[in-house]
């Protein structure tokens, strides 16, 4: 796919105008639309129950739409997009607040089908689609996002007098357009959205007053609060070289305070919270440090954290969920992984010794047995590739197959990640695969048959892999880095890997 990004310049930005490319930049003019109204025939209902605050399906009048193409990407959203991105994370965000609001906001609707459309396109690309088939499918979304664009300015508008109404939609609205940039890989693009909306998030959760916190006006739906977080985690988790995440302009600035956890849990999703709080601040202080490690009270803060995370948590995580409620399972197992992901994070520095990993074997070993059995329930339930907005199991799966030096658990971490077709967000799950399989290649080169990880050498493991992703040509440039003198600071730079991705 193409990799154009808009420059946001009035009225009309340059790239777009350049390249031919319809653009109606971001003035305030009413967007013509056709005279073709549709009402869907049949919406396809979701299987939970809605959380207050949320209106219950049967309250919801249905919106006109501008064309049968537009129509059809609606209705594509209901009943494929928006079934598998709650996997981990419940249906909140994705099959009640977005669609509700989609059904009286026009920004909300564009960008929604902007995204069905090219969740569609991958669909068909994994299937052999005709190359026009796959354009038609470009092209709509890229006309549904630039309407929407447009449509959000005036929310903006509204929000900059401290409407709660726009308040919402606008965030809303930037959580869409970041995950539709994400998928065409324009991070820069992206990684804007995101940062706009941590900032009203930020500026509309509390204020400073006389030296106080206090709380702002607008009150921010807590699905809203936590789509924008697990984003946020996503974007930092994906080290891309060219466009690295702007830690030096991050609008929601984490410190000590913030992994603080004051009361008991009272659901999974307070556990949820507090842990992807914990791996966003692990990764700030991180960016921050690079390359020098991280500071060593930093460390035990966290460990002391973690330790209080999981004693509150443990009974939600020994909890046997209802069969109503299946899909809970999912989200313990997610938390499980992650848990396991972290604590070897914390304890090995993230930027630490890479032979610290190899005390930690048994814990790799136990996240390839999580990602086996979350693909087991994933395979009784879907047939075809997974496609979510949402950061899942390809992270944790990754990290194993790069990090732990044993190699028959890498290799099981590698294998699955190459045979689960997943697109998560911005991960994707056989350029995982082809990355590790570049690691494991460049630290096992030279030692023949590998049986143990003590094989391997401290100055032949890799610390460090570059990504260059080329969406246009679907290739990943990959080099790396090899420390072989600590003390010196010699390091080894491997080049000239090239790598290709299926999807997108």
């Amino acid at each position: 796919m193409r990799n154009l990004q808009c420059d946001e310049a009035k009225p009309n930005c340059n790239r777009c105008t350049s390249t031919r490319r319809k653009c109606d930049g971001y003035t305030d003019e009413p967007i013509p639309r056709t005279s073709r109204q549709l009402v869907p025939s049949q919406i396809v209902g979701t299987r939970r129950r809605p959380s207050p605050g949320i209106a219950p399906r049967n309250q919801i009048t249905l919106p006109t739409f501008d064309d049968s193409q537009q129509l059809h990407f609606f209705e594509f959203f209901i009943s494929c997009t928006c079934t598998v991105s709650p996997t981990y994370f419940g249906a909140d965000f994705w099959s009640h607040r977005v669609l509700q609001l989609s059904l009286s906001e026009p920004a909300i609707r564009y960008a929604l089908c902007s995204l069905s459309s090219l969740h569609r396109l991958v669909k068909e690309a994994d299937t052999g689609a005709r190359p026009d088939i796959l354009t038609q499918y470009e092209t709509f979304s890229l006309q549904q996002y630039t309407l929407a664009v447009s449509h959000t300015q005036k929310l903006l508008v509204r929000s900059s007098t401290g409407e709660e109404e726009a308040i919402i939609k606008g965030l809303v609205a930037c959580i869409l357009f970041t995950c539709y940039e994400c998928l065409l890989r324009n991070y820069t693009t992206a990684y804007m959205h995101l940062q706009n909306g941590l900032r009203i998030l930020a500026r509309n959760h509390t204020t400073i007053h006389d030296g106080k916190i206090q709380q702002r006006r607008a009150a921010i739906p807590k699905d809203i609060i936590r789509a924008l977080h697990r984003l946020d985690l996503q974007a930092m988790s994906l080290a891309e070289d060219s466009t690295p995440y702007p830690y030096n302009k991050i609008a929601d600035k984490l410190g000590m305070s913030d992994l603080t956890i004051s009361t008991q849990f009272s659901s999974l999703d307070d556990a949820m919270d507090h842990l992807i709080t914990m791996f966003r601040w692990i990764f700030h202080i991180a960016g921050f440090s690079e390359p020098q490690p991280i500071p060593q009270d930093n460390l035990d803060t966290a460990s002391s954290t973690l330790v209080e995370w999981k004693a509150k948590a443990q009974p939600f995580l020994d909890s046997e969920p209802p069969p109503s409620q299946s899909s809970h399972k999912n989200t313990i197992l997610w938390l499980e992984m992650y848990y396991t992901l972290i604590s070897i994070m914390i304890v090995t520095g993230v930027y630490g010794r890479e032979a610290s990993h190899d005390q930690h074997i048994q814990q790799y070993s136990h996240i390839v047995s999580i990602g086996e059995s979350l693909l087991s329930i994933e395979r009784s339930k879907l047939r075809e590739h997974f496609f979510s907005f949402e950061i899942g199991i390809i992270l944790p799966l990754y990290f194993t197959g790069a990090k732990c030096r044993d190699p028959q658990i890498r290799r099981q971490a590698i294998s699955l990640l190459k045979h689960m077709k997943h697109q998560e967000g911005t991960w994707e799950s056989s350029g995982a695969a082809q990355v590790a399989e570049f690691v494991v290649g460049v630290e096992e080169e030279g030692v023949g048959c590998c049986t143990n990880a003590q094989q391997i050498p401290e100055n032949a493991r890799v610390q460090f892999v570059t990504v260059k992703i080329d969406a246009e040509k679907r290739e990943i440039d990959l080099s790396c880095a090899v420390c072989k003198d600590a003390k010196l600071g010699v390091w080894d730079m491997r080049e000239g890997k090239k790598i290709s991705f299926w999807l997108n």
